[in-house]
C-alpha cells in the first residue's frame, strides 16, 4: 500500500484513513448510540455453547483422515 510493506504501517494508514473518512453526522447523536452499544455491551455473554458445538485436534485430524481416504480432492492433502 502506497509501497509499504509493513503490516503495521499498512494497518495504522487504514486506521488513518478511516478515521478521518468515518466522521459522525451529530455528535450529540454518536454518543447516545456508543452510550447504548456500552450498556448493551456490559451485558452480553456471548453465546453459549452446547457439547455439539466442541471440538479438539483429535477430531480435526480425523475429519482430515477421512477426507484424505475418500480422495475428496486436493484440500484434504494440502491441509494434512
Amino acid at each position: 500500500m502506497d509501497g509499504v510493506a509493513d503490516s503495521c504501517l499498512i494497518a495504522n494508514k487504514f486506521a488513518n484513513y478511516f478515521e478521518t473518512s468515518c466522521n459522525p453526522f451529530s455528535s450529540a447523536r454518536n454518543a447516545e448510540f456508543k452510550t447504548r452499544y456500552v450498556e448493551m455491551q456490559s451485558h452480553y455473554d456471548g453465546s453459549p455453547i452446547n457439547e455439539n458445538q466442541m471440538f479438539d485436534v483429535e477430531v480435526i485430524s480425523k475429519l482430515i483422515n477421512d477426507m484424505v481416504k475418500r480422495q475428496s480432492g486436493w484440500v484434504g492433502w494440502h491441509i494434512k
